[in-house]
């Protein structure tokens, strides 16, 4: 009830009114919080100052100007005047959680100083979730993707083993060509020496039928005809 009754005494004094400000600011634990406090022209000269509390009559002063344009610095507080702007920001660096607390804007001035109030809020840090991807025994691997064609390998190979292939069977090649040639050969000499033999026998004359038949069947033989012996 007496603060109530504080704050409405303030707010009708004709000084209320020469000095503005943000109601409320907020930061994190580590950060900073920056407040504008803008005041009338008719103030440049007079003394600005920053002070934490419940009331505008107990506060405690952190820092204070002695200037204009001075720049105050305190404990993690400063205060800087600019009175081209007509306004002073007040720096609260590496916040902590006592730090949130009553503040006022002030300016010193006779019989009584205009002040605003400022509520200095810091907030806790937002937790992060973190999520681990890890693979656990058990699971099935993911295979390769298959494809409907099939792809072929071409063997790395050169032309030396078949020219050896071919001088390989060669000699098969040759007997299997030479051999019926041979026997070919042979038969016909034979085919040949025996009408000889038998064209002879048969112009001299003196060869029995006996030895006839044996020259027309030995040629017979030699040349595959089927031949019946004589009983």
């Amino acid at each position: 009830m007496r603060e109530n009754l504080l704050v409405w005494t303030w707010i009708l004094l004709p000084g209320c009114w020469a000095l503005r400000g943000p109601a409320e600011v907020s930061g994190f634990p580590g950060g900073s919080v920056e407040v504008p406090c803008e005041y009338e022209p008719k103030l440049v000269y007079a003394n600005k100052y920053w002070c934490r509390g419940s009331s505008w009559f107990s506060c405690s002063i952190l820092v204070q100007t002695t200037a204009p344009g001075d720049k105050a610095r305190g404990d993690r507080v400063s205060l800087q005047d600019d009175p081209t702007r007509h306004v002073f920001v007040v720096t609260m660096a590496n916040l902590s959680m006592e730090d949130g607390d009553q503040y006022w804007c002030g300016i010193q001035v006779a019989w009584y100083d205009p002040m605003f109030p400022v509520v200095v809020s810091v907030l806790p840090v937002p937790k992060t979730t973190h999520y681990d991807f890890h693979t656990t025994q058990g699971e099935e691997t993911t295979s390769a993707p298959t494809f409907p064609w099939t792809v072929l390998e071409v063997e790395n190979t050169t032309s030396t083993p078949k020219v050896r292939s071919l001088q390989a069977g060669t000699p098969n090649l040759l007997v299997l060509i030479l051999t019926p040639c041979a026997a070919l050969v042979l038969v016909l000499g034979i085919i040949v020496c025996c009408r000889m033999r038998r064209a002879s026998l048969e112009r001299s004359g003196g060869t029995s039928d006996l030895g006839a038949q044996a020259v027309v069947l030995l040629c017979r033989v030699a040349a595959g005809v089927p031949t019946l012996l004589p009983r």
